[in-house]
């Protein structure tokens, strides 16, 4: 399970490092993927709204991968 994918911040956390492209779901560098589940309800972050997390679980879910959210 990925908790906190934006933590501590959106280019410092796991999607930012990877440097993962919201639009495709495809990352440009790090290992691969391999979490089945995604948290998308995430108020500590500060993250614009509740769809950023719900988007990117959704871009993620276009590229086949199986994720519970």
């Amino acid at each position: 399970i990925l908790n906190h994918p934006y933590w501590p911040s959106i280019p410092q956390g796991p999607f930012g490092r990877f440097r993962f492209n919201r639009s495709t779901g495809k990352r440009s560098e790090g290992p691969a993927f391999n979490f089945n589940g995604f948290e998308v309800a995430q108020p500590a972050n500060e993250t614009p709204d509740f769809f950023y997390a719900l988007e990117d679980w959704m871009s993620l879910l276009n590229r086949g991968l199986k994720l519970t959210a």
